[in-house]
């Protein structure tokens, strides 16, 4: 079940205001994973398949001479800068917060199979279950506005404190509150994103006089409103497998990767940037928000996001 909780005074106190099935679609389950396990999922694969690993070797352009480069480097893209594109990710104006909280911190019905978020004005969180070796906790996610930012702030996550999440959501649901002063650890970085992309040119690259495909966040990082980011970049992935397998060349293979991403890609985006707004609205338009989601639950799902790729 999908748990949109929401209220009109802040986050002081959570209250469930709607609830929807998140397997109602079979063919596109939803699962929660940590982002570490998935990561040992994606290399065991890779390692099964033979392809070598290299870790701590930074990308150099002076030796990236492969006919066959793929950029899938993230928000700050290295490749992306060497092929001469000058343009960066911008701040949204949000930090992200996110801490790991033990099972013995938090209310046993919070480490049900449910995602849940919680709504207020200018900022809101979400809440989940996770396992990492085992061990049951609950991950949560917050985002509030992020008012100056350090420039050293802007490119990577950096260690906070419980004080600082708890002082910039205000006031909180005490039971959440006192799970967030017991977690082991807190991060904290700027949301950076572009706008939803214009066209399919804006998912390749040039570097060496060969195209090179942009996977993910190189291509298209996206505010964290829609949690499409990884899936998007899994897809992109899955798709350009699929071209390069079916096409003679390595140019045409890129460009058709590009003409059948870019689109739904951009889409995403604008629907993550939608997302932002309906979840931050000041009273009385959240009043109305929580009236519409408590009336018509179905609202919160939008089935196109979770249509397999064909």
């Amino acid at each position: 079940t999908n748990v949109i909780k929401t209220t009109t005074s802040g986050l002081k106190h959570i209250k469930v205001n709607a609830k929807l099935p998140l397997q109602a679609n079979a063919a596109a389950p939803w699962l929660c994973i940590h982002r570490a396990e998935l990561h040992a999922q994606l290399l065991s694969a890779a390692t099964a398949l033979g392809v070598p690993v290299y870790w701590g070797k930074p990308f150099n352009a002076a030796q990236a001479e492969a006919s066959r480069l793929v950029a899938a480097d993230g928000l700050w893209s290295a490749v992306r800068a060497a092929s001469g594109d000058a343009s960066l990710p911008q701040p949204t104006g949000h930090w992200a917060w996110r801490c790991l909280l033990p099972r013995t911190a938090v209310p046993q019905a919070w480490l049900g199979a449910a995602v849940t978020a919680c709504f207020a004005h200018k900022c809101h969180l979400v809440m989940y279950p996770v396992q990492l070796a085992g061990v049951a906790m609950l991950n949560v996610v917050a985002f509030t506005p992020s008012g100056s930012i350090d420039a050293r702030d802007v490119r990577w996550a950096q260690p906070t404190t419980a004080q600082a999440l708890l002082e910039a959501l205000g006031e909180l649901d005490a039971r959440l509150a006192d799970a967030i002063r017991q977690a082991p650890s807190i991060t904290r970085w700027t949301v950076a994103a572009r706008p939803p992309l214009t066209s399919a040119r804006a998912m390749l690259c040039e570097l060496h006089g060969q195209t090179v495909p942009l996977l993910g966040d190189a291509a298209h990082p996206m505010r964290p409103y829609a949690a499409q980011g990884a899936a998007m970049a899994i897809e992109d992935a899955a798709v350009l497998a699929v071209c390069i397998e079916h096409q003679s060349d390595w140019q045409t293979a890129c460009q058709t990767y590009a003409q059948t991403r870019w689109q739904r890609n951009a889409r995403v985006q604008a629907y993550a940037m939608r997302n932002g707004r309906i979840f931050h609205l000041p009273p009385p338009l959240s009043w109305a928000r929580d009236a519409a989601l408590a009336l018509y639950p179905s609202l919160m799902r939008n089935r196109w996001v979770t249509e397999l790729v064909e």
